[in-house]
């Protein structure tokens, strides 16, 4: 207030009154300003990127791709396609510090840094390019490049990684493509985010006699553990399963029936259905098997902590080849680096498991949102064409 009398003492005509008034409307236009001028500087942002999206899509996907964290590649891998543009692995004389663009019959193609193979640092990379350069700017076979690059700092490890992903196969006749199916579990293991296309397993979900028991053994443990009785809500185990359902946690339906999405969940149950999955071939379950006491918002960290564990060693007894994690503390199972919701739409290959896991939200979130189905009905879809082959 003494700044005002300030000013009303500065300029004639201007009356104490009318003074905060003022003030009141230079504060009130100070914060819209604001406003108004990062969202000016967004738009020319936006509008810029669409540009070079349009006219240079190779290049844009290039850049964003290289920008953007791992969370986001996926998104950007899928939008490339859509583009026409293919995400290819590295090269062995192509490839650099970042991504190479390329035409391949008419149609751009990225090919993957050298870095982007796990366990290949930048110096590793940078061994790589000085020994094409040495050779006159591209190897002639692998057994040339091993002669030239510094093992130190390109180590057997890094080449076997190199190897199992296609980098060599355009310079050793004996070598299946790169982009053959046979290369994907290595490509989805080592190039993690890059690669959007489900792994394969060569083996079968099975859900045999023994496989019951020891998981039943497991359940009447957690119930004796738990104190839970007639409360724990157990697995629902399709005949012939062809993957496995991870929700967060049971309903107070789950726990009348004792069984995960016995009842309810119509609208989750309405998207299987259309994509083609019946109840055999479905193992549904979920970490927390229980309810949330009355009144909880949320589960007790402990609980949480404790029925996690029990939920991986459910894992390691089922041995899923596919895995639909629905929910966020089904994500944090696999993926505890990355946001919940980044994750949705997302899959991940697990060498440790040989299995695929897909991501999504709770589907009880459809009942409060259900406008949000088509982003399930894509993840669901997502399954069933790499369940089906």
């Amino acid at each position: 207030m003494m700044k005002i009398k300030k000013v009303v003492a500065e300029h004639n005509g201007l009356t104490e009154e009318r003074a905060p008034e003022i003030w009141d409307i230079f504060e009130k236009s100070g914060g819209y300003a604001f406003n108004k001028s990062h969202a000016v500087a967004y738009t020319l942002i936006s509008y810029q990127a669409m540009w070079l999206k349009t006219y240079y899509p190779a290049e844009f996907f290039a850049a964003a791709i290289s920008i953007l964290g791992e969370d986001k590649h996926q998104d950007l891998v899928n939008d490339a396609a859509d583009y026409g543009i293919s995400i290819l692995p590295p090269d062995i004389n192509i490839s650099s510090f970042r991504m190479e663009i390329r035409d391949i019959d008419g149609r751009p193609a990225l090919y993957a840094p050298f870095s982007s193979i796990k366990g290949c640092s930048e110096t590793g990379s940078k061994a790589i390019v000085d020994a094409r350069n040495k050779v006159g700017g591209s190897f002639s076979n692998k057994e040339q490049f091993m002669e030239v690059v510094n093992k130190r700092s390109c180590n057997t490890r890094v080449v076997e990684s190199l190897d199992a992903v296609g980098a060599f196969a355009n310079i050793e006749a004996d070598q299946l493509p790169a982009m053959d199916e046979s290369r994907r579990k290595s490509q989805a293991e080592l190039m993690g985010s890059l690669v959007i296309e489900a792994v394969k397993t060569s083996r079968e979900f099975v859900m045999d006699e023994k496989t019951n028991a020891n998981i039943n053994l497991l359940m009447n443990r957690i119930a004796d553990e738990e104190g839970l009785k007639n409360e724990l809500v157990r697995p629902r185990t399709g005949r012939k399963p062809k993957f496995m359902i991870i929700l967060d946690g049971a309903s107070k339906g789950d726990v009348k029936s004792g069984y995960f999405m016995e009842s309810g969940y119509n609208e989750f149950k309405a998207i299987l259905t259309n994509a083609g999955f019946l109840v055999g071939d479905l193992y549904i379950t979920g970490v927390m098997k229980k309810a949330k006491n009355d009144g909880e918002k949320s589960y007790a960290k402990e609980d949480v902590s404790k029925f996690t564990e029990y939920m991986k060693t459910e894992i390691e007894l089922a041995k899923p080849t596919y895995i639909l994690a629905a929910g966020s503390l089904a994500a944090s199972l696999f993926n505890n680096k990355s946001k919940p919701s980044d994750l949705v739409g997302r899959k991940e290959y697990f060498a440790v498991m040989d299995a695929t896991v897909f991501y999504a939200f709770n589907p009880n979130i459809l009942y409060f949102r259900p406008e949000e189905d088509e982003k399930l009905i894509k993840v669901v879809e997502d399954v069933a064409n790499a369940v089906n082959g």
